[in-house]
């Protein structure tokens, strides 16, 4: 991948990070288990889904083997909306980074 893909796609997360972030850390306890459009999710799922995909993305910018097998219950944790937005922060410097 060119150094320029690499800028656009560290770019394009951080974008929407930046929009996904505050979204996400104003979801209230209250709201986890109501539904979404997709009737396989409720929002606690919907959540821990967005959660794989960011950590498992970082995993695949460095060249690695992620592993989609299970999605644990990171939203179970005290902290979890600073947690998604450390995650998130990590994957755009993981995909920002040469080589990714």
């Amino acid at each position: 991948m060119t150094n320029e893909a690499q800028l656009r796609i560290g770019d394009l997360l951080r974008t929407a990070a930046g929009d996904a972030v505050p979204l996400i850390g104003g979801i209230d306890d209250a709201s986890l288990g109501a539904p979404t459009p997709c009737a396989e999710y409720d929002v606690r799922a919907l959540l821990n889904h967005l959660f794989s995909v960011v950590v498992n993305f970082q995993v695949l910018a460095a060249k690695g083997t992620p592993d989609f097998s299970e999605t644990p219950d990171r939203v179970a944790a005290a902290g979890w909306r600073e947690a998604f937005g450390a995650e998130a922060g990590k994957l755009v410097e993981a995909w920002s980074a040469p080589g990714a």
